[in-house]
């Protein structure tokens, strides 16, 4: 829902057609797991093992993580704890708000607008 606010927002002359592929297409365990390294979430990962530190993050994600590689170009398997941390902070958001969609949209509403701009989504605007 927040994925749709936030496209809702950026323009008003999508479809709702547009509006719900371009959810789909933001709303993958892929993309979720590139802004959870993106944006740090990973480092907050009490338990996060060496190997998947090692064999993960350092050979696939470290690029993504420093701007080398775009977000939306990134086609590598994300572990589902990077998916669920960036998940598990927004339902955090949620409960402590009070149960305010709104704060969660406000406070999430950075992330997508700095990984995802209006020229990502070409192919799915015409």
């Amino acid at each position: 829902l927040i994925v749709s606010i936030h496209f809702f927002v950026e323009s008003d002359d999508y479809t709702p057609s547009i509006l719900s592929k371009l959810r789909s297409a933001v709303t993958t365990n892929n993309a979720f797991g590139v802004m959870a390294v993106k944006f740090g979430f990973h480092t907050e990962i009490r338990n996060l093992s060496d190997k998947l530190k090692e064999e993960f993050f350092l050979t696939q994600m470290k690029p993504v993580a420093s701007g080398q590689i775009e977000t939306r170009a990134v086609a590598v398997h994300v572990p589902s704890v990077l998916t669920d941390i960036f998940e598990a902070v927004a339902g955090a958001v949620f409960l402590y708000s009070n149960f305010c969609l709104g704060t969660v949209a406000k406070a999430y509403q950075p992330f997508f607008y700095h990984a995802y701009k209006k020229d990502d989504f070409k192919q799915f605007l015409s």
